[in-house]
C-alpha cells in the first residue's frame, strides 16, 4: 500500500505515476491530520461488505467512549470480514471522544466511500478499517511527521532536554500497563522554557511493539526535527509529539486551550513501504 501526496501537485503526480495504489492526504488543523483510502480493493454499496462496515461505524461511537478510548471490532467472520479499530487520546473526556468518533465515521464515508482499507486521524482520534485482520501488528512504515518551521535557540543544548523527554516518554508509556499505552510529560529547558511531550500507542499492542513503534517515532523527531519548536510523528500505530505551549489537558487540571497549531507549518516527511523498500519524500 503506498500513498499519493495532494499538497504539491508536481509531487503528487510523481507519486500517481509511481504508485498509483492509494490517497494520502495531510490536512489543516480544521479538518483530519490525515487520511488514507486504498484505491485498488473496492466494494459495492449493496454488498455484504457494505453491510458489515455500516455494523462496523455504527458500534464505534459509543463503545469506544465506554471503553476508556479504545474499541476494536470486527463484522462478519466467514464472509467478507471487515476489522475496524478506534482510538481516542487518552487525555480527552468521554465527551470529546465520542465527539471525535462521530465526525469521523461521517468523514470518512465521504472521503474514502466504497474502498476496503480507510485510514483517517485527528488531533483527538483516529479511525481505521480493513478487509484484513490487522489487529496486534504494529505499522509504522508510513508516517507523517510535521514540525514548526521556527527553531529553538541553542540547539545543541536543546536535543539532550528532548531525547531524555522522549526516552522517558516511550519506556512510561511502553512499560506501565496501567497508562494505557499513553503518557504527557513537562520538562524544562534553559532552567526556564516548559517543554511538553505526549506519546500514544493503540492499545491492542504489545508493550515491546509499543515500545519499537516509540522508539520509531523519536528517532525520526531527533533526526529532522530536534531544532524545531514542535512536531509530531502519526504512525499508524502510535504518535509522538513535542510543543513550548501546553497541548494536552493535565491531570490535575481542566482543558488547556492551544494556540494555532504550528506543527501544520513547515516540512512534511512521508515515509511508505513499497515491497520492503522505505524511500523518504520530502515536500514542502
Amino acid at each position: 500500500m503506498a500513498p499519493s501526496i495532494s499538497t504539491n501537485p508536481l509531487l503528487s503526480l510523481l507519486l500517481l505515476t509511481f504508485l498509483s495504489l492509494s490517497i494520502f492526504h495531510p490536512l489543516t488543523t480544521a479538518q483530519p491530520l490525515c487520511y488514507m483510502c486504498e484505491t485498488v480493493v473496492n466494494y459495492t454499496s449493496n454488498s455484504t461488505f457494505a453491510s458489515n462496515v455500516n455494523t462496523l461505524l455504527a458500534s464505534l461511537p459509543s463503545n469506544t467512549s465506554s471503553n476508556n478510548g479504545f474499541y476494536n471490532n470486527t463484522v462478519g467472520t466467514n464472509r467478507d470480514p471487515v476489522y475496524g479499530l478506534v482510538l481516542c487520546r487518552g487525555d480527552v473526556t468521554p465527551a470529546t471522544c465520542k465527539s471525535c468518533v462521530d465526525v469521523a465515521i461521517q468523514e470518512i464515508k465521504q472521503l474514502c466511500p466504497n474502498n476496503k482499507i480507510a485510514y483517517i486521524r485527528y488531533e483527538y482520534c483516529l479511525l481505521r478499517y480493513s478487509d484484513k485482520r490487522f489487529f496486534s501488528l504494529m505499522e509504522d512504515a508510513t508516517k507523517v511527521i510535521l514540525h514548526n518551521s521556527a527553531n529553538i535557540t541553542n540547539p545543541t543544548e536543546f536535543l539532550p532536554v528532548l531525547e531524555d523527554l522522549l526516552s522517558s516518554l516511550s519506556n512510561r508509556a511502553a512499560n506501565d500497563p496501567s497508562l494505557g499505552m499513553f503518557a504527557t510529560e513537562k520538562t524544562k529547558y534553559m532552567g526556564s522554557q516548559d517543554v511538553y511531550g505526549l506519546v500514544q500507542c493503540t492499545r491492542d499492542l504489545s508493550m515491546n511493539d509499543c515500545g519499537r513503534c516509540l522508539e520509531g517515532a523519536a528517532g525520526d523527531v531527533i533526526g529532522c526535527c530536534s531544532s524545531s519548536r514542535g512536531a509530531k510523528v502519526l504512525a499508524t500505530s502510535c504518535n509522538l509529539r513535542f510543543e513550548l505551549y501546553p497541548f494536552y489537558t493535565a491531570s490535575d487540571s481542566g482543558p488547556t486551550p492551544a494556540p494555532p497549531n504550528p506543527t501544520s507549518k513547515g516540512m512534511l516527511l512521508i515515509r511508505f513501504r513499497l515491497f520492503n523498500l522505505y524511500p523518504f519524500l520530502l515536500c514542502s
